[in-house]
């Protein structure tokens, strides 16, 4: 036997709504919900339920069913057996079709029988998952310990065949050796003090790299050797590391093994051209103090492969190197990261250029050495603060991304569902972001159409965030190519973020436009100043305007389309008014209805120099709500029919806006220009009467319209002093 049905307001208004604009198969469009509700409860959804609609309609699914569409906007429910078999006036024409009542009742128990089941189903699999999860940590955890021994098996054996080696050594040689050392344990270590603002790392190398990549090891035993040859010709300390650090990331491979044999000399590193972390480090210091340069072995821990969001560090398996430079201050350098990363699981041999003589600060995010003085940093911070902080991943660094808004990785959301991060960049890096949901530490399903990229300055960024459900967590990431690349977007920075269950919900039903950070919209210094949500609302008027940032030698296009049976139509003529106030970096665009309904809105960009097409990706969903026979809220009949001269001269037209004049009216006419402008006159002609504008104290061309008795169009002339002839910039109809 079916369930007893639990109905309230909210649902008897729901159900009356899914029957009024379901189809056939009895399906409705969420949106059309969304639009119809705040016209019969005057709230809109957000306002009324803490739960977007989509989560409202899956936690009552003995009521609803979620049909999930191709594309936003195209998401539906319909009504379930059950509530047809107690309401079937509302049942759809396919589903009645002659049923009895019997066979309707055995439809909703069936129905109900299948929920069930599918609940049972999915509590089951999500049990299993978690057990999965369990183990895969434990197992990770696990070979990170097994690792952990390894690196320190062999830093112990490494060590002690280094003191053998330094004991075979002549006195002249120990003397220098206990000096270096003396002199290393002696100072605190110091960074250098000229420092970079958002430090781009550009190599300074490439003939040092070119010279040294190549060569290859004659005697594997003699590092001596080796090193004065990668060594020669190399003048200062830097430049030394330098040749050093690139043949040993280039030369010498990550043991991936899945038990490793550690090399326990710098000699067996060389012959076996593969080792872990310790035999790098060691490999690097013995090479530099060859060179006279002194350094040191890092132990500490490394935010790794291996690494994710809230896992917690406690065991130090990672080491590194700093080497001092002539003016007395330590650079750092790990080799061992230098030569590769791991991707999707598998081992990448690649040079990763930034990892010698990082900014310390950027080092700070992955590595934290156990003693703090290696930090290099003014004010060293604490293993709990590193765990905490977000890891910037190497094409993070290489973009020059730094999180100015949130500095770590796990981020709360006590108040709303709302959330902005905000990040200093590169200007020639572009960049995207994705919303998923939490389904293990690592990804989760993607979330469209609840993120918003934005450039707010040329090396400044923001991504916008809407949390579609409280009580749950989320991966927000973001992801970047330098600009002009063909290739895949590189992950650069990871969040997690946790929305209270207590927290507003806000801006779910409407979402983003689109992530305003294609090439073309960068390029014309895009950004959405007012509305930045998808969906819009227009109450008792027909018309809307927006604010769009906009680069002065860029053009903006808006396109207005009114959608019919969830189809956008053809554009809307003389529907759209973009007017920019000279000098400034924004334009102000409007939009006239011409009747009730839905409209879809597009904004295209291009420079103003370029003779293609323009460039799309920001549309607008708007829902326009009035009287078309109230002349206070049908205010615009259209606008007026621009001429190309309008944009040429860079007129501004104040009133009238409305693109048709009444008959038996008369109207007030203003209309400015940029300052240095050669325009002498300003007239408006119906027929072969003129009406001449005069320029006021402010710079405004303005008159009067008379009496208007006669239908003939009214056209706005210009003249020019460098030119003969008026020129048409405008043309009002008279209805």
């Amino acid at each position: 036997m079916a369930v007893e049905l639990d109905y309230n307001k909210m649902d008897n208004i729901i159900i009356k709504l899914i029957h009024k604009h379901q189809d056939d198969e009895g399906k409705t469009l969420l949106r059309k919900i969304l639009f119809d509700y705040h016209i019969v409860t005057g709230k809109h959804w957000h306002e009324a339920c803490k739960d977007t609609l989509t989560k409202y309609l899956k936690a009552r699914g003995n009521l609803y069913k979620y049909h999930r569409g191709t594309s936003a906007g195209t998401h539906a429910t319909s009504l379930t057996d059950e509530v047809i078999f107690k309401f079937p006036e509302y049942a759809p024409p396919k589903k009645s079709g002659g049923k009895s009542e019997e066979e309707m009742k055995k439809m909703a128990e069936e129905a109900e029988r299948k929920r069930a089941e599918e609940e049972e189903k999915a509590a089951k699999k999500k049990a299993e998952e978690e057990e999965k999860r369990r183990k895969q940590q434990e197992e990770e955890r696990k070979r990170e310990e097994a690792k952990r021994k390894k690196e320190e098996e062999a830093r112990k054996a490494q060590e002690e065949a280094e003191r053998k080696r330094l004991e075979a050594l002549s006195e002249k040689e120990k003397v220098v050796i206990q000096q270096q050392t003396a002199k290393v344990n002696m100072e605190s270590p110091k960074a250098a003090t000229e420092k970079k603002e958002n430090r781009k790392y550009e190599t300074t190398y490439e003939k040092i790299d070119t010279e040294v990549e190549h060569i290859k090891v004659k005697d594997t035993a003699n590092v001596k050797e080796l090193t004065e040859q990668l060594t020669k010709g190399k003048e200062t300390s830097e430049e030394k590391a330098r040749a050093i650090f690139t043949w040993v990331a280039k030369n010498i491979k990550y043991n991936t093994d899945e038990n490793p044999i550690p090399c326990r000399t710098v000699e067996e590193v060389l012959q076996n051209g593969k080792a872990l972390s310790c035999g790098y480090t060691a490999l690097f210091k013995r090479m530099c103090q060859e060179a006279g340069i002194n350094c040191v072995t890092i132990v500490g821990n490394g935010k790794g492969a291996a690494y994710y969001v809230g896992k917690d560090i406690t065991s130090s398996g990672h080491t590194w190197n700093s080497f001092q430079v002539e003016d007395g201050t330590w650079r750092l350098a790990d080799p061992c990261w230098g030569s590769g990363y791991h991707r999707n699981g598998e081992y990448v041999h690649e040079f990763v250029e930034w990892l010698f003589s990082p900014d310390p600060e950027d080092l700070i995010n992955s590595h934290f050495p156990e003693k703090p003085q290696w930090q290099l940093l003014d004010k060293p911070i604490t293993l709990e603060e590193f765990g905490n902080k977000v890891r910037v991943l190497d094409d993070g660094i290489q973009a020059g991304l730094k999180p100015e808004s949130h500095q770590y990785a796990e981020i709360e959301c006590n108040n709303e569902n709302l959330l902005t991060m905000t990040f200093s960049c590169y200007e020639n890096y572009e960049f995207l972001a994705r919303l998923e949901t939490y389904e293990n530490e690592y990804s989760g399903t993607t979330i469209e159409n609840l993120l918003m990229v934005e450039r707010i300055e040329k090396t400044k960024l923001n991504v916008h965030y809407i949390f579609p459900h409280v009580g749950e967590k989320y991966h927000c990431k973001v992801y970047g190519r330098e600009r002009g690349a063909n290739g895949k977007y590189r992950p650069l920075i990871h969040y997690v973020v946790s929305v209270d269950e207590n927290a507003m919900m806000n801006g779910v039903a409407n979402g983003f436009p689109m992530a305003v950070s294609r090439d073309h919209h960068v390029e014309c210094g895009v950004q959405l100043l007012t509305q930045k949500y998808r969906i819009h609302v227009v109450e008792d008027k027909n018309y809307m305007a927006m604010q769009v940032g906009l680069n002065q030698d860029s053009d903006l296009k808006p396109v207005l389309k009114e959608v019919i049976d969830g189809k956008p139509g053809a554009a809307v003529p003389n529907a759209t008014l973009v007017q920019r106030v000279p000098g400034e970096n924004y334009v102000t665009i409007q939009f006239a209805f011409p009747r009730s309904g839905e409209y879809q809105l597009g904004l295209y960009v291009k420079k103003l120099n370029d003779p293609g097409n323009f460039n799309g990706g920001i549309t607008y969903s708007v829902f326009a709500t009035f009287d078309e026979n109230d002349d206070d809220q049908r205010v615009m009949d259209g606008f007026p029919t621009f001429y190309a001269q309008y944009k040429q001269y860079q007129a501004n037209l104040i009133t009238p806006l409305t693109g048709k004049l009444r008959m038996g009216s008369t109207y007030p006419i203003q209309v400015s220009f940029p300052k240095g402008n050669d325009i002498v006159k300003v007239a408006l002609v119906q027929n072969k009467s003129w009406v001449h504008l005069e320029l006021n104290d402010e710079g405004i061309y303005e008159g009067t319209i008379p009496l208007i008795d006669d239908s003939a169009d009214y056209k706005l002339y210009v003249k020019k002093e460098s030119l003969d002839a008026f020129k048409a910039i405008c043309l009002y109809k008279v209805t």
